[in-house]
C-alpha cells in the first residue's frame, strides 16, 4: 500500500480547513467574500505553521516548506508572519525567511496590480495619487 505524500496530505488538510472556515464565516458574518478569503487563508496559514512547529518538536513528519510557501503566495501572509513570530518558527532559517518575504512582496505587488488596473512597470506618480 502506498503512503500518502506529505505534500498531498498537508495541502488537502489545509485546503479543507480553509474551505470550511470560508463557509462558516460566509454563513455567519456579513463580510465581503474577498475579506472572507483572506481571513480564512490567514487563519489556516497560522494554524499550519503552528502545526509544523508542533510536529518538529515531537519529531514527526513535517509540513513541507513548499506547502508553507504556497500558503504565503495564495494570501496567508499575515497569518504566516504572525505564526512564525508567535511560535518562534522558521525565524532563524535565513533562506526560508528570504523566500517567504519575496513571496509576500510578489503577492502584494500582484494585489496592487489587480486593484489598480495599471500595466507594469508601475508609474510612481500614479502609485500615490
Amino acid at each position: 500500500m502506498r503512503k500518502n505524500s506529505p505534500y498531498s496530505t498537508s495541502l488537502i488538510v489545509w485546503l479543507i480547513f480553509c474551505l470550511v472556515s470560508f463557509v462558516i464565516i460566509f454563513v455567519n458574518f456579513a463580510i465581503p467574500p474577498l475579506y472572507n478569503y483572506y481571513l480564512s487563508l490567514n487563519i489556516g496559514a497560522f494554524l499550519l505553521f503552528g502545526l509544523d512547529k508542533y510536529l518538529a518538536k515531537i519529531g514527526k513528519r513535517r509540513v513541507p516548506e513548499k506547502i508553507l510557501y504556497f500558503t504565503i503566495l495564495l494570501g496567508g501572509l499575515v497569518g504566516a508572519v504572525l505564526s512564525m513570530n508567535f511560535f518562534h518558527h522558521k525565524t532563524s532559517k535565513s533562506k526560508f525567511q528570504l523566500i517567504a518575504w519575496l513571496l509576500i512582496l510578489v503577492h502584494l505587488l500582484l494585489i496592487y496590480y489587480l486593484f489598480s488596473n495599471q500595466i507594469f512597470p508601475f508609474q510612481i506618480d500614479k502609485m500615490f495619487s
